[in-house]
């Protein structure tokens, strides 16, 4: 039975992508959890197994799965039959884990939300590995894709994206579904104080820190990072800490050696939520290039720590400074410049960050769930009123006179 709005749901998140995994889509399922589950309301994640790992949360149910061969981090699930009762159904991919997710809601005629995470249209180089192929195919695999992608979102009742660019791309691509902004929130974890004593644990002394936050992948654009820090990094006392991990790090390795910046370019791989917590604190500029995000919820947690960003004028995350007047928004050709201007003036870092205050409560975890716990009671409702209708409109409910 469907719930009216403020009773206790029960709801079903299905995603291709789950822990062990670290990336921006298992954050924000994460994230989302953790607040609706504190509001009272039962959520439950239906993921691909993975080898060796074993969840110790009950409501983490696992289906059978086999590598993906081109990023073999990813898996592809076996579709199982999914046992339990739910008044939600939510997808967070558009692949095996999201059919079934579809396909329990319309065998028990519950609604369903689907979350575009992902460019996908923009990630052809999973596939395509060829750069020239790649550059001929490109326009294909992208129309492709789109053409896949209103196909997928169109079996969902509503839809949210995590930020307004990505809403546009959506309608502009011919997805006709109602489309909702609501970003992942973050909890607020400043850990500002005691930042000499951390600089000392992390092997820091005097230098700048100039962090990067995010999977070594191709789409990051970090490589353009590296080139354009160049000479910064080799006339200042600063060092370029690259955090996580990914396919791409051995190609930065090799250009990190190839400029001579092997000492200055420091690579930590995978970190736990509190190392990186620490890392967001000692640094003293946060810098991001990317132009495939969908929301850069990095960018939220620099500002928790009221670091000082500059970011690549790009859709989404140019636009996260842009309208919350937070930052520095750069090009290609001053990137450099202001990260140098950054390092150099204290009044100049502590003016880019003076609304933190007001972004974090635009961002917080709590609001956010907010947002998609009425989303939920909204499609709840609206299935309810048409069950009921159909109902009533029904021979079988037709009231037949007595004899």
């Amino acid at each position: 039975m469907l719930c009216p709005k403020g009773i206790t749901m029960r709801i079903a998140m299905f995603t291709d992508s789950y822990s062990p995994q670290i990336n921006g889509l298992v954050t924000s399922i994460d994230a989302f959890l953790k607040q609706l589950r504190k509001k009272g309301h039962d959520v439950h994640v239906f993921a691909p197994r993975v080898p060796g790992y074993h969840d110790k949360d009950r409501r983490i149910h696992r289906s059978a799965s086999f590598e993906f061969a081109p990023y073999k981090e990813y898996r592809i699930a076996v579709p199982a039959a999914i046992k339990g009762s739910f008044d939600i159904v939510h997808v967070h991919s558009p692949f095996s884990m999201g059919f079934s997710g579809i396909a329990y809601a319309r065998k028990n005629r519950i609604p369903v939300i689907g979350t575009f995470h992902t460019l996908f249209p923009e990630y052809g180089h999973y596939l395509i590995k060829s750069e020239k192929l790649l550059r001929l195919f490109r326009g294909a695999y992208r129309k492709i894709s789109w053409s896949y992608l209103r196909w997928f979102y169109s079996k969902c009742d509503y839809i949210t994206v995590p930020s307004g660019h990505v809403k546009k791309q959506m309608i502009k691509h011919g997805i006709k579904r109602p489309v909702y902004v609501i970003p992942t929130g973050i909890e607020v974890k400043s850990l500002g104080k005691g930042r000499k004593s951390l600089r000392r644990k992390h092997g820091f002394a005097g230098e700048k820190i100039i962090l990067h936050v995010g999977r070594l992948t191709r789409e990051k654009n970090i490589l353009f990072i590296l080139r354009s820090l160049e000479k910064l990094l080799r006339k200042e006392n600063a060092v370029f800490v690259i955090t996580s991990d990914g396919p791409y790090r051995s190609e930065l390795e090799r250009e990190a050696v190839k400029l001579g910046l092997q000492k200055k370019v420091k690579f930590t791989g995978y970190v736990d939520s509190e190392r990186l917590g620490e890392l967001y604190a000692i640094a003293d500029v946060f810098v991001i290039a990317s132009k495939t995000e969908t929301q850069g919820i990095v960018l939220i947690e620099a500002v928790a720590n009221k670091l000082p960003i500059v970011a690549l004028n790009a859709p989404v995350t140019g636009d996260f400074l842009k309208e919350n007047e937070y930052g520095i928004v750069a090009n290609s050709k001053n990137f450099a410049g202001r990260v140098s201007a950054v390092l150099k003036s204290g009044r100049k870092a502590e003016e880019s960050v003076k609304n933190a205050p007001v972004v974090l409560e635009k961002y917080s975890a709590e609001s956010c769930a907010d947002e998609m716990l009425k989303l939920y009671e909204k499609a709840a409702g609206k299935m309810t009123s048409s069950a009921v209708n159909h109902s009533r409109d029904s021979p079988a409910s037709v009231r037949r006179p007595s004899a």
